[in-house]
């Protein structure tokens, strides 16, 4: 009796097709005695599998029934191939028929596992969201870091970007307030001289508002102009010797306006600073304040005295001053570079 059931029990094992699911592969059924050998490949996917179960249908009934004594891997699995299950029909019911069999392999996950895999990435979104970033990526990394809960790849992945999210969020809300000297170019004067430079002073502040300062002047403020003297009107004037080999000479003054003018600016600003939008790698402020600046109007005279003469640049006087609103824009990179462009609108306040 036995040997034929052997024998019937081997062709229908050949002769029956195998359901598996798809992260199940190359399934391989083979009789030893009076055993069962099915191997498996199985490949990780979206979702992970700790546990196989085999089912499987006999004769012509449509009743699904479980195998129960079945060892080898189907606990614990892990990814690979040439996976091994023995299982043992006879040990479960002495009247097992192999008559048009059908087995079949799932793949199941287990409860506890995902539960726990599934609190902590809930636990973690809700830090995340409330902004709590430190407690947010102990959670993300509790989860990533759990062998043994052999959490779902797509839950992996999903909780590997958040993580990252969390950390660059963390380092952006725990940035320290940064002081910066830089350079400053301004295009144009209230009178349309020359363009101004100088120099800039922010205080960027992660939260609340700063401040900053900044001065600059066209080249005619800072150019040095020539020194001349004068004599008062009820001065006696002497002769003096030259030196030139020609004796005494009447002394004598003169200044001569030329054709040549030009007008000297300089501004100073100050105001506070707002952020508008913070990176990883960049930030950007907004700025805004008020300054106050005059124009300078300075003629070229051609000077003589005592036989000596040159071209002397000499400032009439300050020809109007002025207040100038700003607004406008700087850019952060990197904690390094700084960029601002903004406009300003000067409004006189007095002339002479």
């Amino acid at each position: 009796m036995k040997d034929y059931f052997k024998l019937f029990f081997v062709a229908g094992l050949l002769l029956t097709p195998l359901m598996v699911r798809s992260q199940i592969s190359n399934v391989q059924v083979a009789a030893e005695g009076e055993q069962i050998i099915i191997t498996y490949d199985y490949a990780v996917q979206a979702e992970s599998i700790d546990d196989i179960v085999v089912t499987y249908t006999t004769g012509d009934s449509a009743e699904t029934k479980e195998a129960v004594q079945v060892t080898g891997d189907v606990h614990g699995i892990t990814a690979g191939t040439g996976k091994r299950i023995v299982w043992s029909p006879l040990s479960e019911s002495t009247s097992f028929s192999a008559e048009n069999l059908v087995i079949n392999l799932t793949g199941v996950r287990d409860k506890m596992k995902q539960e726990q895999c599934d609190n902590s990435l809930k636990l973690a979104g809700q830090f995340l969201s409330d902004k709590d970033y430190e407690s947010a990526i102990t959670y993300y990394n509790e989860m990533l870091e759990c062998a043994s809960c052999n959490c779902n790849p797509k839950d992996i992945e999903y909780a590997t970007g958040q993580l990252r999210l969390a950390q660059k969020d963390m380092n952006i809300s725990g940035a320290k307030d940064k002081f910066h000297i830089s350079y400053l170019f301004d295009m144009a004067t209230a009178e349309g001289g020359s363009s101004m430079h100088g120099v800039s002073a922010f205080l960027l502040r992660n939260k609340g508002v700063g401040v900053y300062a900044s001065f600059r002047s066209d080249k005619s403020f800072y150019n040095q102009t020539g020194q001349t003297s004068y004599y008062e009107d009820d001065e006696t004037l002497k002769s003096v010797d030259a030196g030139d080999g020609l004796g005494a000479s009447e002394d004598h003054y003169g200044m001569q306006p030329t054709a040549n003018r030009r007008v000297s600016s300089w501004l100073f600003s100050t105001g506070i600073t707002a952020k508008l939008v913070h990176t990883e790698y960049a930030s950007a402020f907004l700025y805004g304040g008020l300054g106050i600046g005059s124009n300078s109007i300075g003629k070229e005279y051609h000077v003589t005295e005592r036989g000596y003469a040159s071209d002397e640049w000499l400032t009439d006087g300050v020809r109007n001053l002025f207040l100038s609103p700003e607004a406008g824009v700087m850019a952060n990179i990197y904690d390094y570079f700084s960029v601002m462009a903004g406009v300003k609108y000067p409004l006189p306040l007095a002339s002479s």
